[in-house]
């Protein structure tokens, strides 16, 4: 049987285990020629359905692995008790602003003293900026959250420190061994961070940060004592999906579960913004 693109033309197989694909396709009861794919990626039948049918519980690690987790979420809280006005900032395109979205979205549920910055691409530049910074301070910005961007935004986050404003970075770009100063920096890509979840986009560190913000603000019995309901974090994840999809990071682990799950989230429609 010939398999053809929706162009007409003929996919060609690369090699493939032929016992391998027979075995995934005979226990699974998959068809051959997907079994074929599976068997080039080197998927066994074991593997196969954790592959095909990720869920995030098989995945997910402690957000506290992440270097600065724990103090980014006390930050946070620190800020909120204080009634700080809080400005997220994020980077412009999809894994930015899906990251916005999230970080934002879950405020809503706890929070009402903040406002979103998006940088002009033309007048800012990528990330936080002196320029940013000040219309920032002109809105009564006092807490700083970047995300998608702030690993090696020195200049910027040097002025914001001289202004008073703390900063927390989410980010997932490439630190350098300069590090800038910032209460705390969450960034699986830094250079003394263990991990091991540098595949992940800033949307997927967003939101290991409010699963770990969500976590904390429990055990302090935040929600009892506001008499709130928990909000529900697997509504997030179409905006962890998309993020993840369009700043084209590995599809593997963590992040096909993300993927995966998001999708199905996605198909339902269901809305949790205004």
């Amino acid at each position: 049987m010939k398999y053809q693109s929706v162009t007409g033309k003929e996919w060609i197989l690369s090699n493939y285990n032929e016992n391998l694909a027979l075995e995934i396709s005979q226990k699974l009861g998959i068809d051959y020629f997907l079994s074929k794919l599976l068997s080039i990626r080197k998927i066994t039948a074991d593997n196969c359905n954790s592959y095909l049918n990720p869920k995030i519980k098989e995945f997910m690690p402690n957000p506290s692995v992440l270097k600065d987790m724990d103090l980014a979420v006390d930050t946070l809280i620190k800020a909120i008790k204080d009634n700080k006005r809080i400005c997220i900032l994020g980077d412009y395109d999809v894994d930015g602003a899906s990251s916005t979205a999230i970080i934002v979205n879950f405020l809503k549920n706890i929070y009402s003293n903040f406002f979103i910055y998006i940088p002009d691409r033309q007048i800012d530049g990528y990330g936080p900026s002196v320029s940013s910074l000040k219309n920032i301070i002109e809105k009564k910005g006092e807490f700083l959250i970047t995300v998608d961007c702030g690993t090696t935004s020195f200049e910027a986050l040097d002025y914001a420190n001289q202004n008073n404003i703390d900063v927390l970075v989410i980010d997932h770009h490439q630190a350098e061994i300069k590090l800038p100063k910032c209460k705390a920096l969450v960034n699986p890509n830094q250079i003394d961070d263990k991990s091991n979840l540098g595949y992940l986009c800033a949307a997927g560190v967003s939101f290991l940060f409010i699963v770990a913000l969500n976590r904390s603000l429990r055990e302090g019995k935040f929600y009892n004592d506001k008499n709130i309901n928990e909000p529900d974090l697997y509504d997030y994840l179409d905006l962890v999906a998309l993020g993840t999809i369009c700043d084209v990071v590995p599809l593997i682990d963590l992040n096909r579960a993300f993927v995966y799950q998001g999708i199905q989230i996605l198909k339902k429609r269901k809305k949790y913004w205004d």
